[in-house]
């Protein structure tokens, strides 16, 4: 769908709004038209006019597809301004792309609750950059002329030109903001890319983010869970970060920030689970009003963790990073700085008997498995001589500590001999004797 195509499932009575489902191998949403419109999915409960009300709950959206790109300016929409709650948005794929200030919107506009948007990726989430036509859509004040004779003007929805997931309530009474929930292997936020769940008056919403191996934060991108952002009452959402065997990653100085501030409620809270927290630090109520006055961490440089209230320090909130309780520096050994030349053990010299011998030669390493190949990237080893000269080379000190005596050497024995106890000892060298004659006398037998 693109230039402005649209596809859309809504009422503007009592009754509920219509669902939009898409079953698909890969979906590609981008674009607007020559009027400003945005390319997209749209499902909305709204009354014809301004002396019209609705009351009808928004309608679903819905999409399995093996990969979804929704991309400059396009907008996958649930809204309601209607009492009534929005309508959920659900997304099924293997990778989603949302770039150039393509953005997922579930919103209500009234008393109603925003629907709850849900991704699960089996494999990475990207969510980067801004719509360039912003600026100059925002400020057109053309007319769509519809079938039913009425006119309708074009509104953006979204004040934020930035490509993102937005659940955002913007009525005048304490309605609660949407929930928004990623499962992703992978989850990158770059170029003012960001999650967001924000509440004009109400409590902001819960964000929860399952990620495998990498969360990870570039150029001012952000996790937003804020309430009360009309000056106004209502608690800060909730940020649950679930990362056991993954790392958060993020470029210290370029104000990428995880946000679950209230302006005069209590501050949300914040919890990390991970193997890894890298370039990402919490930033005390304190540090962040002596850094910025209006307590605003977009206005700080550096990548923070803030859960606040802006006009009451004890209504804080709480931040928790969960990650394990191991040294990565403990249990390490300096190895020595000049490499020492080592040497097979000698064997005892045993003329006829078989010699150990250790060979290298010839150019190339060793495979990583004796049963495979050698491969292109096998270490290199130049020709070698089996007896190297020795003359240039300049060993380093080698220190040799005193031994004991050498034992005695073991030698074969050679004969044996009685000793004065009448015992048997083993010797090595037997000495020469004259043999005795017999003891006994010899008898003569001789006839009488």
């Amino acid at each position: 769908m693109t230039d402005g195509a649209q596809l859309n499932a809504g009422t503007s009575g009592n009754a509920p709004a219509g669902n939009i489902i898409i079953n698909a191998d890969s979906v590609t949403i981008s674009g607007v038209n020559s009027f400003g419109s945005s390319s997209g999915l749209f499902t909305s409960t709204e009354g014809v006019s301004t002396f019209y009300g609705s009351s009808g709950k928004g309608g679903d959206i819905k999409i399995n597809a093996g990969t979804l790109r929704v991309l400059d300016g396009a907008v996958i929409s649930a809204k309601t301004t209607s009492d009534n709650n929005g309508g959920n948005i659900v997304i099924n794929t293997t990778n989603l792309e949302i770039n150039n200030g393509g953005q997922f919107l579930s919103t209500a506009n009234s008393t109603g609750q925003a629907g709850d948007i849900t991704i699960n990726a089996t494999g990475d989430v990207v969510i980067s950059g801004s719509d360039a036509t912003y600026a100059e859509r925002s400020t057109r004040t053309y007319e769509i002329f519809l079938g039913s004779g009425i006119f309708k003007p074009i509104i953006i929805d979204n004040d934020d030109p930035n490509s993102g997931l937005f659940a955002r309530v913007r009525g005048d009474k304490a309605a609660n903001a949407g929930n928004i929930e990623v499962t992703a292997r992978n989850l990158r936020l770059g170029n003012q890319g960001t999650i967001t769940t924000e509440n004009t008056f109400g409590d902001g919403g819960y964000i929860t983010l399952n990620v495998k191996d990498i969360l990870l934060l570039r150029n001012n991108s952000s996790i937003t869970a804020t309430a009360g952002t009309e000056r106004a009452g209502g608690n800060g959402g909730n940020i649950r970060i679930n990362a056991p065997s993954g790392f958060i990653v993020a470029a210290p100085r370029e104000n990428s920030d995880i946000t679950a501030n209230a302006f005069s409620g209590n501050g949300g809270r914040v919890t990390i689970n991970a193997t890894g927290i890298f370039g990402i630090a919490p930033l005390s109520r304190q540090d962040l009003q002596r850094l910025s006055p209006k307590l605003d961490p977009r206005q700080v440089p550096t990548s923070d963790i803030t859960a606040i209230s802006q006009t009451n320090p004890s209504l804080s909130g709480t931040i928790e990073l969960i990650t394990p309780d191991v040294d990565p520096n403990s249990g390490l050994i300096e190895l020595p700085t000049i490499p020492v030349d080592t040497e097979l053990t000698q064997g005892c010299y045993s003329p006829g008997y078989a010699q150990n011998r250790f060979v290298i030669t010839g150019r190339g390493g060793l495979a990583p498995n004796p049963k495979d190949v050698l491969s292109p990237d096998a270490v290199q080893v130049d020709w070698v001589t089996l007896k190297p000269s020795t003359r240039n080379r300049k060993s380093p000190p080698v220190t040799i500590k005193p031994t004991t005596a050498r034992p005695k050497q073991i030698v074969e024995a050679t004969g044996w001999v009685i000793d004065a106890k009448g015992e048997v000892q083993l010797i090595a060298n037997a000495p020469t004797t004259t043999p005795h004659g017999s003891w006994q006398n010899p008898v003569s037998c001789r006839a009488s």
